[in-house]
């Protein structure tokens, strides 16, 4: 869905929220779309991820697609399972015990620093605070599934993610959830009133090679580890979706298909719909883009290949620009090859 009950300060869906719902007409599209580029690929594993808006608004398209995938998947020995990013407020342990017996794996939940900062950021529409929701949420189902904690920050709310893993650890929850990960907030695109779309910057948003910013981010990662809690590896290689094959997409509610998250929403992005098997010329013509090549010289282009494509975009309008990011990891790169280090040793 494109619906969503929160009202966040940062949505980077902003401009394309509306009360657009999967039906299970398009839904029993979506199955056939899926299991046909299965089958093409002889795949051995299905893994969907539900999101939105808020994917538990449409809890029905959920556990049909889920259902019928994992059914058609088992008489074939094909391993499914799915994932849910959603802001907590409605996975509730009674909805979190429905969606395992149709092959949850895991959920990704946001909360944006301790009650006081996150009530303000991320409230429920009617502005009520959202932060108790969702910690009781998690605390009902971290025992069922695995969870994995998310938050977002900018300069001026750095020290309320500290408070946050003060919360965290007073619940009993530290050593309850799968990993605990914070990024900083970025730029988002919007409307710009012809149907086209425009860079929308945020309040108080800064670009994350700033020196502040991504000095803070380094500083959390380390905290995080300090304190024992489980975290995602700070290092890896990066291959960028919107340059892979057809077996990794985005579908949204009325069936228009993308290759990056960022991008859903604005159909001028779309690489094709599911009435189609194939992908469209536009896929194509990102899967050539072969940017590595003009990074030759830089040691990471093993790792972002040319940088983030919504990056690019934002910066220059121009998605198969380079989106160069190596003033930011010859500052930070080695902090985080150690600390991955230290975690692997420990």
């Amino acid at each position: 869905t494109y619906d969503c009950n929160f009202a966040c300060s940062y949505c980077f869906e902003e401009a394309v929220k509306k009360k657009v719902y999967l039906n299970l007409e398009v839904a029993s599209q979506v199955v056939s779309w899926i299991t046909n580029v299965a089958a093409k690929h002889h795949s051995h594993k299905i893994e969907l991820v539900f999101y939105g808006g808020e994917p538990m608004l449409n809890l029905t398209a959920i556990e049909y697609i889920s259902k019928t995938i994992g059914e058609w998947a088992k008489e074939r020995w094909v391993k499914f399972g799915f994932d849910i990013v959603t802001n907590g407020s409605l996975l509730t342990s009674e909805a979190a015990d429905r969606l395992l017996g149709l092959g949850l794996l895991s959920v990704q939940i946001t909360l944006d620093g301790d009650s006081i900062s996150h009530d303000i950021s991320r409230p429920f529409r009617t502005g009520e605070g959202s932060f108790e929701t969702i910690l009781n949420n998690i605390s009902a189902i971290a025992d069922k599934v695995k969870v994995h904690l998310n938050g977002n920050f900018n300069t001026k709310t750095y020290d309320n993610m500290l408070k946050l893993l003060d919360v965290l650890e007073d619940r009993g929850l530290k050593d309850k959830l799968a990993s605990v990960n914070f990024s900083p907030i970025m730029a988002r695109l919007g409307n710009n009133g012809d149907g086209g779309t425009r860079l929308m910057e945020l309040g108080g948003c800064k670009a994350f090679f700033e020196e502040e910013l991504y000095q803070s981010n380094l500083a959390l990662a380390k905290e995080v580890r300090k304190r024992g809690f489980k975290t995602r590896p700070a290092t890896g290689v990066n291959v960028c979706p919107v340059v892979k094959n057809d077996t990794m997409v985005i579908i949204d509610p009325v069936g228009l298909i993308y290759k990056c998250p960022s991008f859903v929403g604005h159909p001028e992005f779309a690489v094709g719909e599911i009435g189609n098997e194939d992908l469209n010329q536009r896929h194509v013509s990102n899967m050539n883009m072969d940017l590595w090549k003009k990074c030759l010289d830089c040691p990471y282009v093993p790792m972002c290949g040319g940088g983030c494509r919504f990056s690019a975009y934002l910066r220059s309008g121009d998605m198969k620009s380079l989106a160069c990011d190596r003033v930011y990891l010859d500052k930070v790169w080695q902090e985080y090859v150690k600390m991955d280090y230290e975690q692997e040793m420990k």
